[in-house]
């Protein structure tokens, strides 16, 4: 299956002579998982790999776990909390990779996901605080929710083109991160999927993306620009709150309904450029603490129906007409 050869009979004990527990390949195999540690000592991993783990040496600076045949998977939390834990390779053979198998490595800074791999579960690398970049493989089609929170020092991620979803705080708390163009086969970005990215500065968002989920970018302060698809139909509740360098949007036509506090303490958003001809339904005080000088534009055959409107009559001294093409 994907080009992996067994390595043993299937049918055969988990008798193993000593000369095969003792033998450290030179080049990975489909049956075995490298790693390497801060302290150059063994780990003590979970033990759902789908066979016996019949290993685990440790010597010239590598650590190697050697199971009984090739891997089928890496269970839920099989390296959870393994703090010393700093470089790990997996054989392509590997096929799935557990909820939280690597959370809190605080230490995991090298990792090259098996590339048959189809979904990253929930918190898979949460906590993992030193790893800095990530290659999504081509197959995957699901973030799921926490995989990445938490990892403070991760600057680089590659996402693949048949992504369809983005969990529930996906990248929260990735601080050092910079960018990331999203792929437009996502049609799905979970809330707070990118809360509190504060150095986040430049992002691409899906063509096809209807609605900006809660907290979807909160507190990204380093954020100053961007571009919302012409299919977005709701911004939800506090979804760029305490972007305190965001200066100006354009909320595109296509817009329906702008939740609470969306913009709240946006304090140097000067200018939002609001193309609906329909004033979008407004929930409560979606402009608060921004620039005093905020302006709003409008369709200028709409400005008298948005100063009209509620939720927006509140701001009518700050709504302007503009002509949009």
């Amino acid at each position: 299956m994907y080009g992996c050869t067994s390595s043993k009979d299937d049918t055969a004990t988990d008798e193993v002579d000593k000369t095969e527990i003792t033998t450290i390949s030179t080049t990975l195999q489909d049956s075995e998982i490298w790693y390497t540690t801060t302290d150059g000592k063994a780990i003590s991993p979970g033990s759902d790999f789908g066979v016996p783990l019949i290993s685990n040496t440790y010597a010239d600076g590598k650590g190697v776990l050697k199971f009984s045949n090739n891997i089928s998977k890496i269970g839920e939390g099989a390296f959870n909390s393994l703090a010393t834990l700093t470089s790990i390779q997996i054989p392509n053979c590997v096929l799935s990779i557990g909820p939280s198998a690597f959370k809190s490595c605080t230490s995991l800074s090298d990792i090259k996901i098996p590339e048959n791999i189809t979904k990253i579960e929930p918190s898979t690398f949460y906590g993992c605080s030193s790893l800095k970049a990530i290659t999504i493989p081509s197959k995957v089609t699901e973030i799921g929710s926490l995989a990445f929170q938490y990892c403070d020092a991760l600057a680089s991620v590659s996402l693949p083109d048949k992504l369809t979803k983005l969990g529930e705080f996906v990248f929260d708390h990735c601080s050092a991160l910079t960018e990331i163009k999203i792929p437009d086969s996502v049609t799905y970005l979970g809330h707070d999927a990118f809360s509190k990215c504060t150095n986040l500065k430049s992002i691409t968002l899906p063509s096809g993306l209807k609605t900006i989920n809660n907290n979807l970018f909160y507190k990204c302060s380093s954020l100053t620009e961007i571009s919302l698809p012409n299919t977005v139909t709701k911004l939800s509740e506090e979804a760029f709150a305490l972007c305190s360098s965001l200066k100006s949007i354009t909320l595109p036509a296509s817009v329906l309904t702008i939740e609470g506090y969306v913009f709240s303490s946006c304090s140097s958003l000067a200018t939002i450029y609001c193309k609906p001809t329909t004033p979008p339904s407004v929930d409560i005080s979606p402009f608060t603490f921004n620039d005093p000088n905020l302006v709003i534009y409008v369709p200028s055959a709409k400005v008298d129906t948005y100063k009209s409107t509620s939720g927006w009559s509140d701001f009518s001294d700050r709504i302007k007409g503009y002509e949009f093409k």
